[in-house]
């Protein structure tokens, strides 16, 4: 039996590709915002996950014209010790972005664009040709199209993966669609294949492509065997794939985050709850997801977020009796944000918007559903009123993401945004400090951490992070003693508590750097000296560590030999370090007898980077010195 679909003349088939098409664009007007700031000019930063991911990962991403090693090493999605993640198709992509266009975020952002503009094209595609859908197709596809809901995985980079498994997601069923008519299924199980290397929790792809026979037939067909077969084969070769890649595995995975079903339900409640509220009424969006975002929750919250997934279950039930689709989409919503929302996988941590963006696909079969319905009932009052009323939702759903798109061209427009959406957010106010710090707004990051310590509660490590970043931006204000007594206090931390440091090795690392850089700072060169030394006996030798150790024992005049043990020592570990370089070199050149061996690094310097301005300047200083 062949797939039903409605009948299309060839003229109806030329309309609907042109209705494809202007989707597409509408998807793309309503993120426009977000490439631009507010004078015009083009969108010039990365902003969290995008540096581990992409300006901090360039090395790792120059292999973009051997795909494949991203297919056979997690590692190199992120930067070292980073690579937690395994998705390497947004990493390829990311790749050859950085190819093509160097590391501009407008590129970036604009590819994110264009895939949002293609699931919106397929999503049409796909209503239009479902039976019963026809109708409501349009403005479906057009409220996905502009759902503030979808904002983040669009306009931040790091989302990609979103985008990338909705739209192969759309592509698995199109192809499952022509399989039932006799096409072939591999290129149904390559696209599940794939759906999985954009993202993990594609892969409940095989349940969707069942969802979408029964929306077409209304029951199981012999038809549907060979696609769904094909779409868990895909599946499965990608679990193998997955197994064999990364050393945790499945069992691993899901131990690697922890916590009991009691702990990590009410943020599946508190989670799902929120976002069928955002799919209706899209305010208080938030860029930062953590544990404490709902500390403050009481237990008439959880029954009240719970009175919300009840209530939306009961009206799907009630409709469905009427109207199938409605049953389906909302089927096809809660299988795709299962993998996220606590229930399969305890991430215990809200529900991030981002991973709305597939199951959205489930919201879009809905709304084609009840479309036809609700505009024959508003037909009564007038025949313009359904008209008016769909546009009115479109431009009200148009605005909010264009102003959500906007906040994004910048983090601090975005940090500053999430922050006055939910004051009481740890994440949000340590993103607004870390942001604040890197524009130089010192006085504003110190409050905001100190606010972030007090929203950390008694969680060790929240409070412990956030005052290492306080500890960092007295440094860099500079209020060296406050620098100090804050970083010492976070050092004394992960010595009450070594667990800290067993967790976060390299921010522990970061804890005692910064309190050396502040004790040499103050000029407490013994105690900087000590600490300094401290750290490459927890935390190893780095080339950075053993140059700044180098100033501190410079500066407190110590032993020479010492002193050019440790730079050399620097380069030894890293032959590029040139700001270890240039130390030597300026220190060969305080002794005569040393003086050509000084001008020698600082050749091999401007030989390894023509370019660098520290050894331009001092060359050219050294030079007037001659001429003098």
């Amino acid at each position: 039996m062949n797939s039903a679909v409605d009948p299309m003349s060839p003229r109806d088939s030329r309309r609907s590709l042109v209705i494809s098409v202007l989707l597409a664009l509408l998807a793309i007007a309503c993120y426009l915002p977000s490439l631009v700031d507010r004078n015009g000019k083009p969108a010039s930063e990365f902003f969290s996950d995008d540096l581990r991911f992409i300006s901090d990962n360039q090395e790792n991403l120059a292999h973009w014209a051997k795909p494949w090693r991203y297919f056979q090493d997690a590692t190199l999605v992120a930067t070292p010790d980073d690579g937690d993640i395994y998705r390497p198709l947004r990493t390829w992509s990311f790749a050859l972005d950085l190819q093509s266009f160097g590391a501009a975020p407008f590129a970036f952002r604009a590819h994110n664009i264009l895939l949002h503009a293609l699931v919106v094209f397929l999503l049409h595609r796909l209503l239009r040709s479902t039976p019963g859908l026809g109708g409501g197709a349009t403005f479906a596809a057009a409220c996905f199209a502009a759902h503030p809901l979808a904002s983040e995985a669009v306009a931040w980079i790091s989302s990609r993966a979103d985008l990338q498994a909705a739209l192969l997601v759309l592509t698995t069923l199109l192809l499952a669609r022509r399989a039932e008519n006799g096409a072939s299924a591999w290129l149904v199980a390559a696209a599940a294949a794939a759906c999985g290397f954009a993202k993990e929790s594609a892969c409940v792809v095989p349940a969707l492509v069942l969802l979408d026979h029964l929306l077409r037939h209304q029951r199981f067909e012999r038809t549907a065997l060979r696609p769904c077969l094909a779409a868990i084969a895909g599946v499965a070769v990608y679990l193998a794939v997955y197994l064999a890649v990364r050393d945790r595995g499945i069992v691993g995975q899901v131990g690697y985050y922890g916590g009991s079903l009691s702990h990590h339900l009410p943020f599946a409640i508190h989670g799902i709850a929120r976002q069928l509220s955002l799919l209706v009424w899209p305010t208080r969006l938030n860029f930062n997801y953590e544990p404490v975002l709902f500390a403050n929750a009481t237990t008439t919250d959880l029954w009240s977020a719970l009175g919300i997934i009840l209530l939306t279950v009961g009206f799907v039930v009630v409709v469905g009796r009427r109207c199938s689709a409605v049953v389906l989409g909302a089927s096809f919503y809660a299988i795709a944000i299962a993998p996220s929302a606590n229930l399969l996988l305890p991430l215990r941590s809200v529900l991030a918007e981002r991973f709305a963006y597939v199951p959205l696909l489930g919201f879009a079969i809905v709304v084609a559903a009840l479309v036809p319905a609700i505009a024959r009932r508003l037909a009564r009052v007038g025949r313009g009123i359904p008209v008016l009323c769909g546009l009115l939702a479109l431009c009200a759903l148009g605005a909010r993401t264009a102003a959500r798109a906007a906040e994004h061209h910048s983090p601090l427009a975005l940090y500053r945004s999430t922050a006055e959406s939910w004051p009481n957010s740890y994440s949000a106010a340590l993103g607004l400090g870390n942001v604040a710090m890197a524009h130089g707004d010192f006085s504003t990051a110190i409050n905001v951490f100190e606010r972030s310590i007090a929203l950390a509660g008694v969680d060790a490590t929240l409070a412990w992070k956030a005052k290492i970043a306080l500890g960092r931006a007295f440094v860099l204000k500079p209020d060296l003693q406050r620098a100090v007594a804050t970083l010492a206090e976070a050092c004394a931390a992960v010595d009450r508590n070594p667990t800290l440091a067993q967790q976060l090795p390299s921010l522990d690392a970061e804890c005692r750097f910064a309190l050396a850089t502040a004790l040499a700072l103050a000029q407490r060169y013994a105690d900087a000296a000590n600490v300094y030394d401290d750290l490459m006996v927890r935390h190893g030798e780095t080339a950075e560590r053993l140059d700044a150790r180098a100033e501190v024992e410079r500066a407190r005049v110590g032993s020479t030999d010492q002193i050019i043990d440790l730079y050399q020592r620097a380069l030894l570990l890293d032959a590029n370090y040139h700001k270890a370089r240039i130390h030597l070199a300026t220190f060969f050149k305080l002794f005569p007898a040393l003086e050509i061996e000084g001008r020698k690094q600082l050749r091999e310097v401007l030989y390894r980077d023509p370019n660098n301005a520290e050894a331009l300047r001092i060359e050219a200083e050294w030079k007037a010195e001659a001429g003098r």
